[in-house]
């Protein structure tokens, strides 16, 4: 029984999650909830450290930039390179790990054996890049002690262009056993998501899994692999029952208890999360590449909504927004079910110099009829959600490093972290107010909450804090 009313409530949920809205309880689905980060009854801790209202934190044997997702008594988060690890949420006792490695996804020993082959080519290229990486930093300090000496100069040469091919060699390989990354995203920064019943991990190399609550693998599969040299980050989202990934140039809808494959859908992708949302009866998601794809069967209903280079739109009360290095954008969505529309631009601003015209990564938040995005160097851009008439901009000096994390409302207050481990607390309103300043370890997660606790998931630990 307790099973079926935690269920019941998971889909309830969920369907406050298609609708765009959320009331804060025990769980927690996906990436920022329905993508617009407001856990609005939340009773958060506004001040905490690595000592101070920390309830308990777990060591992590790797890093990852997935954020939580809680379920019952469960959380369930990323580690590099590709596993899904649940732990208790009383504690934070590890339950168990599930690797999803790319071989997992192949069907033949044929293909087996051909990829074994490739990662043994790629061990030996990565040998032969260290060790002339090694002599032509000890010729590069001859050369240096004897700048005179010519043979020194030409070996030095030499060994350059041996690096060089040694280098590309590796780079070759390595294209074909691992899609590049960067080594600050990796290939676990997109958040897992439940639907009560299952979670779903997508991982960097384009390897897409389903678990069941208790560990068990119910289907794998590979969706194609990330195009871009920097990494894949975009979370999964569910729309009209549909799995939706955003991989590569390709939108797939999936089914969710098969894996199977229903339509795809061409969408330039980079590196933002796709949002749910409605128009009128239907349902549709609009991606990072600016095109909103209905859900039942992948028709592309409006394309060019704007562009997204780094970060996530975010809906609110039929109103698209969007903030990133080019522009900050509002679109109004129709309000009955259509084929096909033009994008009805409510306002926009077009950035002419910084403050305003930098990299967002951090995705922004709608609240009281205000605009916050925050940019890569922790500049706060307050805008009216109405008019886009600018309200302030702000610069939060103890925010060093780089705003990874995505801005987030909880309760009464807004939270802006860095890379660096420190989270700012502040009101929302006209004018800024700050109430805290909190340091952690590093993190590039954004934070959940749920009621008065508060999980942000470091480059070492998982740490629950509460007041």
């Amino acid at each position: 029984m307790h099973r079926m009313r935690e269920l019941g409530m998971i889909v309830a949920a969920l369907g406050l999650v298609a609708m765009g809205a959320w009331a804060v309880g025990a769980d927690v689905p996906g990436w920022r909830l329905d993508g617009a980060g407001r856990y609005v009854n939340a009773r958060p801790p506004l001040t905490w450290s690595a000592q101070d209202n920390v309830v308990w934190k777990q060591p992590l044997e790797r890093w990852s930039n997935a954020s939580p997702v809680l379920l019952g008594d469960r959380i369930f988060i990323g580690m590099e390179p590709s596993s899904l690890v649940c732990l208790s949420r009383k504690d934070g006792t590890v339950l168990w790990t599930r690797p999803n490695p790319i071989e997992d996804t192949l069907d033949t020993d044929e293909a087996r054996a051909d990829y074994a082959a490739k990662q043994a080519e790629l061990a030996k290229a990565n040998q032969e890049l260290k060790d002339a990486r090694a002599r032509r930093s000890a010729m590069a300090k001859q050369v240096k002690e004897t700048p005179e000496d010519e043979a020194a100069q030409a070996a030095m040469k030499e060994l350059t262009k041996e690096f060089n091919q040694a280098r590309d060699r590796q780079r070759a390989l390595q294209a074909q056993v691992m899609p590049p990354t960067h080594g600050t995203n990796g290939y676990t920064t997109p958040t897992p998501l439940t639907d009560g019943q299952r979670v779903f991990a997508l991982f960097g190399t384009g390897v897409l899994a389903c678990y069941d609550l208790e560990g068990q693998r119910q289907w794998i599969r590979w969706i194609g692999t990330p195009v871009d040299r920097y990494g894949h980050s975009a979370s999964l989202v569910f729309s009209g029952g549909r799995l939706i990934a955003h991989v590569g140039r390709t939108v797939h809808g999936l089914e969710p208890a098969s894996g199977k494959t229903l339509w795809t859908a061409p969408s330039r992708g980079t590196y933002g999360t796709p949002v749910a949302l409605r128009i009128g009866e239907e349902d549709a998601v609009l991606t990072n590449g600016g095109d909103i794809v209905r859900a039942r069967d992948g028709r592309v209903l409006c394309s060019k909504v704007g562009s997204m280079p780094f970060t996530s739109p975010i809906v609110a009360d039929g109103v698209i927004y969007l903030a990133d290095h080019p522009a900050a954008r509002a679109v109004r969505l129709p309000t009955e079910a259509v084929d096909s529309f033009e994008p009805d631009v409510l306002w926009e601003i077009r950035w002419k110099k910084r403050p305003h015209r930098e990299r967002y990564y951090a995705s922004p938040v709608v609240h009281d009829g205000l605009f916050y995005a925050l940019n890569q160097r922790g500049d706060l851009l307050v805008l009216d959600a109405g008019t886009g008439e600018e309200i302030y901009v702000h610069r939060i000096p103890e925010l060093k490093g780089t705003m990874y994390p995505s801005l987030t409302l909880a309760g009464d207050w807004m939270f802006a972290s860095s890379d660096q481990g420190v989270t700012v607390v502040f009101k929302p309103g006209r004018e800024f107010e700050a109430k805290a300043v909190n340091r952690l370890e590093p993190f590039r997660s954004s934070p959940v909450f749920a009621e008065d606790r508060l999980y942000i998931r470091t480059l070492k630990h998982l740490f629950c804090l509460a007041p």
